[in-house]
């Protein structure tokens, strides 16, 4: 096949032309890159804005879980120094009594106790109920019921913000609580449910250290 001189120009510009993006090529290319660039900007935007905000609702939250767990630490020890004043003025009136007692006439002393007590027993059972009557007994039970109800609002705020490490320990603080104030009125708390209970405290300590991202463990808690 042969092209003439005006065959092959009219080639060339078809060739030409088939090289040259259309008019509006141009506009589209540029407003998808506008569009991408957009869409792009929001998506960073909105991250940056939920990871703020995922900041400073832990913040808020870890405020909460340190305010509460302090206020759980103090409202233990009040409990179970209330406790123990009580016991101390359960002893204090044994002692006097024994004094008493022990000024008075033998036969006397017999007239005061029931059949097949002791001198020891009647002390026991006077003192028992006797300090009850006490205004310092009673306001330091109406105490420690104020503060065993602050101990339950505590322990249900903490196991709506924290972490299960906290709330365990939490829980297990409050039970060794309540373990240690099972002992009969008229006995001192036993060392090993003293110690039971400041280790307790100890765990709830490290606990929320760690949940805070406090190395170590801390100030040593001391016998509650």
């Amino acid at each position: 096949m042969i092209l003439n001189g005006a065959s092959l120009g009219t080639l060339v510009d078809v060739a030409r032309d088939a090289d040259i993006a259309p008019w509006w090529g141009v506009p589209v290319i540029a407003g998808a890159f506008l569009i991408l660039g957009a869409v792009l900007g929001f998506w960073s935007n909105w991250l940056l804005e939920a990871r703020k905000q995922s900041r400073t609702e832990a913040l808020r939250w870890d405020a909460d879980i340190r305010q509460y767990s302090a206020e759980l630490l103090g409202a233990v020890r009040e409990t179970f120094n209330e406790r123990r004043k009580r016991d101390a003025f359960t002893a204090g009136h044994a002692w006097s009594l024994r004094r008493e007692l022990e000024k008075k006439p033998v036969a006397e002393v017999n007239m005061l106790l029931r059949e097949g007590e002791d001198v020891e027993a009647y002390i026991k059972r006077d003192t028992h109920f006797r300090r009850y009557d006490a205004p310092f007994f009673k306001e330091s039970e109406q105490r420690s019921a104020a503060s065993w109800e602050r101990i339950e609002s505590l322990t249900a705020s903490l196991s709506l913000v924290a972490p299960e490490t906290v709330r365990a320990s939490a829980e297990d603080l409050v039970a060794s609580l309540n373990d240690a104030l099972q002992t009969d009125d008229d006995d001192d708390v036993p060392r090993s449910a003293r110690a039971a209970l400041a280790k307790a405290r100890e765990g709830l300590v490290v606990a929320v250290r760690e949940h805070l991202g406090f190395s170590g463990r801390g100030p040593k808690a001391g016998p509650t």
